[in-house]
């Protein structure tokens, strides 16, 4: 995922990367002011969603949410237009303590 913000990021922009943990998750952000494509937000996390690269298959999301829902968790992103610049944050909630 932090490939993907990365090759999505306008050239010597920052990449933010936080992971917070409590009692009950871990929750991992990556923000960044690389776009997400309107036409590919809905399936977004979906197998093949690509747009606009040059390489890649489109299954990186696809990828990590599977990954992501095998431990139990959640992924989503947001996008915020209204800020001064265009933001993404791809969030990732995985509980701590996962019953089997």
């Amino acid at each position: 995922m932090f490939n993907n913000a990365y090759e999505s990021s306008p050239d010597g922009s920052a990449i933010l990367f936080t992971i917070n943990t409590t009692a009950d998750y871990h929750l991992i952000e990556i923000t960044n002011q690389g776009k997400i494509p309107h036409s590919i937000q809905k399936v977004f996390f979906e197998k093949y969603a690509t747009e606009g690269k040059k390489t890649g298959t489109g299954l990186g999301t696809y990828s990590a949410k599977l990954i992501v829902e095998a431990h139990k968790g959640t992924i989503s992103f947001t996008v915020a237009m209204d800020k001064p610049q265009y933001l993404s944050r791809l969030q990732i909630t995985i509980n701590a303590l996962i019953s089997t």
